[in-house]
C-alpha cells in the first residue's frame, strides 16, 4: 500500500510539473524538443536505472521539473541552461557530453559540463563555510547560471525532505543549504531564496530552536501586526506630507534571523526585541535619489 501511495503522489507531481512548465511560455519546449528530451531520458533511465531516484528515493526527473520551474519564477532563468540541468539528473559523466552535444547542441553540452565540474568538487563541511570555496564553485561552473540554478535545486530539495529516513543525508543537505548556498543566494541577491534556505536549515539542523521561535511568532502574531502598523502611519504620513513617492513595508524577521540575534545576545526569545523590520522604497528621479533617501533616513 505504501508503495502504491508513492507512485500515486509521483504520478500527481509528474503531471503537475508538467502542466507548470508548458503553461509558462518563457520555458515550454517546443514539441519536437519536448520528444527528444523525453526520448533521451527514457533511454538512460533504461540503460541505468538507479539513475531515477537520488538518496532519499525521490524521483529525479520530478525534482528537476520542480526546480526549473522555481528558476523561472524565482530567478527568470531560461533557455539552454534549464535543458541541461534537467539532463543533468541522468547524466554522471563527463565523456557522455559528447552525446548530449549531437542531441541538443553545444551550448546545452557546455552547460552541462559546467554541471558536472561543480558536483565533481569534494564538499568538505569546514570549506563551505568560506568565500574561497564559493569562488572555487563559481570559476568551476564557468556560468553563473549554472549557480542561480544549484540555489534553485538547493531550495527544491529541501522543500522535499521533510519527512525523510535518511537522517543522515537530511543533516548533509541541510548544512550545504545554510553554509553554501544561502550565502551564494545572499551575494546574488536572491534574499526570499536566502531567507527560505536559512529556515529550512534550521528546521532540520535545530529543529526544537525552530519550532519554539516559530511557535511564539505565531502567539504573538496578531499583536505584533497591530504594533508594527501603529508603527508605520506616522512614518506614511510624514512621507505623503512630503509628496514621495515610495513603496513601505513591514516584515516579521525571519525564524533564522531570530535564532541567530539570541545565540548572539545568549538571551530566549522574550529578550529579542527587533523581532521585525520595515522597509522603505523609493521611486525618485536619480537627481534626487540621493537627496531624498537622507531626508527619508
Amino acid at each position: 500500500m505504501g508503495e502504491l501511495k508513492r507512485l500515486e503522489t509521483e504520478r500527481h507531481d509528474f503531471v503537475k510539473a508538467l502542466h507548470n512548465i508548458y503553461n509558462n511560455e518563457h520555458i515550454r519546449p517546443q514539441q519536437a524538443e519536448a520528444r527528444k528530451l523525453a526520448d533521451f531520458i527514457a533511454s538512460a533511465i533504461e540503460t541505468d536505472n538507479s539513475l531515477l531516484r537520488n538518496e532519499f528515493g525521490h524521483n529525479r526527473i520530478i525534482l528537476a521539473l520542480q526546480a526549473i520551474c522555481l528558476a523561472e519564477q524565482e530567478i527568470g532563468l531560461r533557455g539552454h541552461s534549464l535543458t541541461a540541468y534537467l539532463l543533468r539528473a541522468v547524466i554522471r559523466k563527463p565523456e557522455q557530453c559528447a552525446l548530449v552535444e549531437r542531441y541538443f547542441g553545444q551550448d546545452v553540452a557546455n552547460t552541462l559540463q559546467g554541471f558536472l565540474r561543480v558536483e565533481a568538487i569534494e564538499v568538505k563541511t569546514e570549506a563551505m563555510r568560506t568565500d574561497n570555496f564559493r569562488n572555487l564553485l563559481i570559476s568551476q561552473a564557468g556560468d553563473m547560471r549554472i549557480i542561480l540554478m544549484l540555489i534553485a535545486d538547493s531550495v527544491n530539495l529541501m522543500r522535499q525532505i521533510k519527512d525523510v529516513e535518511n537522517i543522515e543525508a537530511q543533516r548533509r543537505v541541510s548544512t550545504e543549504a545554510a553554509w553554501l548556498y544561502a550565502p551564494l543566494a545572499h551575494k546574488l541577491g536572491l534574499y526570499k531564496l536566502k531567507s527560505e534556505l536559512e529556515d529550512l536549515s534550521l528546521k532540520y539542523l535545530e529543529h526544537d530552536a525552530y519550532y519554539m521561535i516559530k511557535e511564539n511568532l505565531n502567539a504573538t502574531k496578531r499583536a505584533r501586526d497591530a504594533y508594527i502598523e501603529n508603527f508605520i502611519a506616522p512614518i506614511r504620513k510624514m512621507l505623503d506630507a512630503e509628496g514621495l513617492r515610495y513603496h513601505m513595508k513591514g516584515r516579521t524577521k525571519s525564524i533564522h534571523s531570530i535564532w541567530q540575534k539570541m545565540k548572539k545576545q545568549q538571551c530566549g526569545f522574550n529578550g529579542v526585541y527587533d523581532l521585525f523590520a520595515i522597509r522603505i522604497i523609493l521611486d525618485s528621479p536619480l537627481e534626487k535619489e540621493k537627496e531624498q533617501c537622507w531626508k527619508v533616513f
